[in-house]
Order: C-alpha cells, then structure tokens, then sequence
C-alpha cells in the first residue's frame, strides 16, 4: 500500500464512494494503518446475489 512505502503509520480521514468506499472497508478491516474516521458513500461490504449475477450477464 502506498501508505507503507511513504511510512504513514495513520490517517485522520478515510472517505471512499462506491467502489471506493469497499476499498476504503477493506483497508480498514485489514489493520494495517490506523484510521480515525471511516466515511463510505453508496457502497456496500458484501454483493446481493442478484447484483453477482448481474456482474456475470453484463461482462
């Protein structure tokens, strides 16, 4: 992660939209920097299966 190299050890914000809040999650669940806040918007931690299924049909 981009933060390890430039040695950050903590952020004071973390905001992510959409595909970007579920890396700003997974970030967050995996402990690897401190994070003060967290803000997500419009994104989920775990795909319907009907939103799966959709992924498969429209690639």
């Amino acid at each position: 992660m981009l933060a390890a190299h430039l040695d950050i050890n903590q952020l004071e914000v973390l905001i992510g939209g959409s595909l970007g809040g579920q890396q700003a999650l997974e970030w967050a669940a995996s402990n690897t920097i401190a994070i003060n806040q967290l803000i997500v918007v419009g994104t989920n931690a775990v795909h319907s299966p009907g939103a799966l299924l959709l992924m498969k049909v429209s690639v």
